[in-house]
């Protein structure tokens, strides 16, 4: 966050003597202006899991109570309303000047249907999720959110493989030691092209899950081998053209390309949106739709 931006701030400190030996830190919070802020998760943070949100609001002032909610969305859009995750908290604000701090964590895995949605938010594909706190102020019409002044987008990982995560080698595969998720490959076919072997492979990540495949997702094309198994086709020096494309254009404005562990590499579009063809005088050209139309439906307008 900007530290001159309107919102919470923390000044940490650690002393250090003259034989580099240090002390244990010490946080003071503050705050200026009549605004929110979001501190913890940063922006472009990834987790399978939990993550620890931290954020400051204005102080109490003349209002009687003061409670805390967490709410996130599918990133992608601006247009889209926030969902609550759980309930508001209480926060103890020792005075009527001090800073509203707040402090929780969110389990990502709890994102499972937008408000208002008609379909769950994918589960077996990274998918970015946009996080706020909002501080309302009982006996008063306040109510301060911290997405404006520090907008927070992390990436929700369906698993714990890559991206810094520890493992270690079994049998044929490899175990997440973080959540006891097991990852393993296998070439089936091998058939000796002009500049190396073409080969066809599978790979499966266990995920956390029931025991079962019931819900595992069925899929055409790399689902070949059944639905725990992903195929790859790979041939020589195929670098990042073995990697498995996955379009969440349409949930929350990006395209993963993942590898044979599960590790995704998210690029994002900046919106949630679709892509259309409108003829003009009989001249087809390809355009997109208005960002801001109704995602769920079929309608919206070409822009130039």
């Amino acid at each position: 966050m900007n530290v001159s931006a309107k919102g919470a701030h923390g000044i940490t400190a650690t002393a250090v003597s003259r034989a580099l030996k240090t002390s244990a830190p010490v946080t003071y919070g503050l705050g200026w202006g009549d605004a929110a802020s979001l501190t913890s998760p940063g922006t472009g943070a990834t987790s399978s899991g939990k993550v620890v949100v931290a954020a400051g609001g204005p102080p109490r002032g003349g209002a009687t109570a003061v409670t805390a909610q967490v709410q996130w969305r599918v990133a992608g859009t601006t247009a889209g309303g926030w969902t609550n995750a759980g309930s508001a908290v209480p926060v103890t604000a020792p005075t009527a000047s001090t800073l509203a701090a707040f402090t929780s964590t969110f389990d990502l895995h709890s994102a499972v249907r937008e408000e208002g949605a008609t379909a769950d938010v994918p589960k077996r594909t990274p998918v970015r999720l946009d996080v706020q706190v909002c501080f309302t102020y009982a006996g008063t019409a306040v109510t301060r959110c911290t997405w404006e002044p520090s907008p927070v987008t992390v990436t929700r990982l369906p698993h714990a493989f890559g991206d810094g995560y520890p493992t270690t080698d079994a049998g044929g595969g490899q175990v997440a030691q973080y959540t006891g998720e097991v990852a393993i490959s296998g070439t089936d076919v091998s058939v000796p092209g002009y500049t190396g072997d073409i080969s066809i492979s599978r790979s499966h990540t266990s995920f956390a899950g029931d025991g079962t495949v019931a819900n595992w997702p069925s899929d055409s094309v790399t689902g070949v081998f059944g639905p725990v198994f992903t195929a790859n086709l790979d041939g020589s020096d195929a670098g990042l053209a073995g990697l498995t494309v996955v379009d969440n254009t349409g949930v929350d404005g990006s395209v993963a390309f993942v590898d044979e562990e599960g590790e995704p590499l998210v690029f994002t579009t900046g919106c949630r949106g679709y892509q259309m063809v409108c003829v003009r005088e009989g001249v087809a050209d390809l355009k997109e739709f208005d960002c801001e139309h109704d995602q769920g439906s079929e309608e919206g307008r070409c822009r130039a």
